[in-house]
């Protein structure tokens, strides 16, 4: 019973966190279906951070 309870937490701890590659799957989406797809903050996400990115 110990190790299957050691292997499940190794298992938890080796899966990426659900939000890695969320501004990528955001881009994507975007391209694909346009500003009507995503939600307001998604879109204010999205403007914010290329702004960001265009300061440093």
């Amino acid at each position: 019973m110990l190790e299957k309870k050691r292997e499940s937490e190794r298992g938890l701890a080796e899966a990426s966190p659900h939000y890695c590659g969320h501004r990528e799957r955001l881009r994507e989406r975007f391209r694909e279906a346009g500003a009507e797809a995503l939600s307001d903050y998604e879109l204010l996400e999205a403007v914010l951070f290329r702004a960001r990115l265009k300061l440093i």
